[in-house]
């Protein structure tokens, strides 16, 4: 029947031999089909050919049962191959009818079984569907077992191809309910057996382990109770002290990989301490955690223990910088609050009443400065305020500007306060006696020559005439 099947098969491949040919099978080929498949696994059809064009080679398949196949074609040069896996659902073997709908080629290409001449085209026989021969298809299983520990559930599972969970072993298993650290109890074993599973697919296995002994296993294994820190509040740049209590002596105690450092105060103290430092270098208070990333172990057996939920918080507080700086005749005033970070928090500038009109403008009289910072306040920072009186610039600022220096060529000995305009001083010699007299020069420097005195009394010379010839 299969040879039959495959004759039929063969012969829904081939096309009129007056079209563009796909494929064409030499004769009818001798496939044995397997009786039997596990899930999974590929079976596959191959069959010879004498010309293939290598156009895309298309299969519709389907199958009963519940069960799903999938395909791929493999070309060998003198074979296609059709590679069919089947899966089915569930835990038990079933008998699977696999059912050919369609075979075509992409481009429209004829399929042709040559026996040996005429070829003739399957697509004008009207076969599809073909039922093949059942194949008995078997499950494949995965087996997951997590073992027993101090104060951890064993499990056991076996897990079909689809997923489907076949049995397992958890709570129902003897001591599984009843873990360490619970002293009272010896059993905190994990049983299971899947070896009514069998077949030709796949061997279950066993275990019936000794159960872990509690109370010599797991006695110097405290359990985390809380996490707390010693203050609900704190300022920028303070530490934050950590403690993390047990429900007893923590001395078996490792710790991973943490920011900060643990540390025990004495033998037998039930809490361990950290310090980390409080950050906050914005304008408001701010809330902040600290999860711990490392894991806490138990010495004996290397057990990690489990933190309870909840992370402790608290409030850091900013501190803050007032930079005041008063109005003055000629100078507007600014109050700024600033961050260590350097952020400006508040400002009061030209804001503020009068700044925008500061002396000597005479015609105002409120060149003051008003700030509030008060809404800033914590318990790291008290911020303060100021409604300053304004400069009455009629009174306070009739001051006559200008350059007020001596020295500097525009001196002006009418100003009464200087604005800045002095142009550099001329400094020189004004001792009009000294040979270096600087006419210019608005103040001395010191540098002054003077000439040496003179006598009245002039040398003189007299000549007298020399008698050469001795007379």
């Amino acid at each position: 029947m299969i040879k039959n099947l495959l004759f039929v098969l063969l012969g829904l491949l081939c096309v009129n031999y007056s079209n563009a040919q796909c494929l064409q099978i030499d004769g009818i080929p001798d496939v044995t089909l397997p009786s039997t498949a596990c899930c999974g696994e590929t079976v596959s059809i191959c069959l010879p050919y004498l010309s293939y064009s290598g156009a895309e080679f298309i299969a519709d398949f389907s199958a009963d049962q519940g069960a799903t196949v999938e395909y791929a074609i493999t070309d060998t040069g003198s074979e296609l191959c059709i590679d069919v896996t089947p899966s089915i659902p569930g835990c038990e073997p079933l008998d699977v009818v696999v059912t050919i709908n369609n075979l075509t080629c992409a481009d429209g290409g004829a399929i042709e079984a040559c026996l040996p001449f005429p070829c003739l085209d399957i697509a004008t026989l009207g076969v599809f569907p073909i039922a093949l021969d059942p194949i008995t298809v078997n499950p494949t299983f995965t087996e997951m077992v997590v073992q027993s520990a101090c104060g951890t559930l064993g499990s056991a599972q076996l897990v079909a191809c689809d997923g489907t969970v076949c049995a397992a072993e958890t709570i129902a298993v003897a001591g599984v309910e009843n873990v360490c650290p619970d002293l009272v109890d010896v059993d905190a074993d994990l049983a299971y057996d899947f070896t009514s599973f069998d077949n030709p697919c796949f061997t279950g296995t066993s275990q019936a382990s000794a159960p872990i002994d509690c109370a010599v296993t797991c006695l110097a294994c405290p359990n985390v109770t809380s996490i707390e820190t010693n203050a609900a509040s704190y300022c920028h740049d303070e530490l934050v002290t950590i403690c993390v209590n047990f429900d007893g002596p923590a001395d078996d105690i490792d710790v991973g990989t943490i920011v900060g450092q643990f540390f025990v105060e004495n033998p037998g103290d039930t809490q361990i301490c950290f310090d980390v430092t409080a950050e906050n270098m914005s304008c408001s208070p701010i809330v902040e955690d600290y999860f711990i990333v490392a894991e806490v172990h138990c010495s004996i057996g290397d057990i990690t223990l489990p933190f309870p939920s909840g992370v402790p918080t608290w409030t850091t507080n900013p501190i803050l910088i007032e930079t005041i700086v008063q109005s003055t005749c000629g100078s507007a005033g600014s109050a700024s609050l600033v961050s260590m970070s350097g952020t400006i928090c508040a400002m009061e500038t030209l804001a503020t009443a009068g700044v925008a009109n500061v002396c000597p403008d005479l015609n105002d009289i409120d060149a003051d400065l008003v700030y509030d910072f008060t809404s800033f306040t914590n318990p790291c920072f008290t911020g303060t305020s100021q409604a300053s009186s304004p400069i009455d610039c009629a009174i306070a600022c009739t001051d006559i500007l200008g350059c007020i220096d001596p020295c500097a060529p525009n001196f002006n000995p009418a100003a009464t306060m200087d604005d800045g305009s002095c142009e550099p001083q001329l400094l020189g010699c004004t001792d009009p006696t000294a040979s270096n007299f600087d006419a210019a020069a608005l103040c001395d420097d010191g540098s002054c020559l003077t000439s040496p005195p003179t006598s009245d009394c002039e040398p003189s010379i007299t000549t007298f005439p020399i008698n050469r010839a001795g007379n």
